[in-house]
C-alpha cells in the first residue's frame, strides 16, 4: 500500500531499512516511521536512525542534507567575472546594482511622460472642514498601511507591494516624509 502511494504520488522513501520502533511487549523491531521526499531531493539527503532510544520506543531519525553544513553564509559574489569576497564590497556591489536597476534611466518613455504629466498638474483643492486626510502621514500610519497591503496588480508606477514591504527602515522613514 505504501509503495503504491509513493509511486502514484511520485515520491521517494528516504528510510534505509533500519528499524524506527521497538515494540515494548514483544521486543520486536519495525520501521513504521517513514521519511518521504520528492525524488529530486532523494540523493541530497542522508538518512539514519540515532543509536540511542533516549527512553522512547521510537528511534530518533537523523535527516540531513548530504555534504551541506547546517548554515551557509555568503562568502563571495561573482560580478562581471570578478569574485568579490569582502562583505562590505559585496554589499556595495549589490547596492550599486540595485541603484542602477531602479534608476529613472531604465524607465520607458511612456512612463516618463506619465510622471512628467502627473508632477506638472496643479490641484485646486480647498475645503473648509477639518478633515484629516490632508495631514502629513506619520511613520506609524505608513508602516500600518504597508503591513496591511496585499499583493495585487501594480499601478502605473510599477512598484510592487513586496518591494515596499522589504524596504529598509531608513528608506521607509524617507518615504514617510515625502
Amino acid at each position: 500500500m505504501v509503495e503504491d502511494f509513493l509511486l502514484k504520488s511520485n515520491l521517494s522513501l528516504l528510510n534505509s531499512g533500519s528499524p524506527t520502533y521497538l515494540h515494548p511487549a514483544t521486543a520486536s523491531f519495525s520501521a513504521i516511521d517513514l521519511s518521504i521526499a520528492h525524488p529530486a531531493l532523494y540523493l541530497d539527503f542522508f538518512w539514519q536512525t540515532d543509536s540511542d532510544l533516549h527512553g522512547s520506543d521510537h528511534w530518533s531519525m537523523v535527516r540531513k542534507i548530504a555534504g551541506k553544513s547546517p548554515s551557509c553564509n555568503i562568502k563571495h559574489l561573482n560580478t562581471n567575472n570578478t569574485e568579490i569576497t569582502e562583505i562590505l564590497d559585496i554589499a556595495n556591489s549589490l547596492g550599486q546594482t540595485f541603484s542602477k536597476n531602479s534608476s529613472s534611466n531604465n524607465y520607458s518613455n511612456k512612463f516618463m511622460a506619465f510622471i512628467n504629466q502627473v508632477e506638472n498638474q496643479h490641484h485646486k483643492f480647498k475645503t473648509n472642514n477639518l478633515e484629516t486626510y490632508n495631514n502629513p502621514l506619520s511613520l506609524g500610519e505608513l508602516l500600518d498601511a504597508i503591513s496591511k497591503s496585499h499583493d495585487s496588480a501594480v499601478g502605473p508606477d510599477d512598484i510592487h507591494y513586496q518591494m515596499l514591504k522589504h524596504l529598509p527602515s531608513n528608506a521607509v522613514n524617507i518615504c514617510s516624509k515625502l
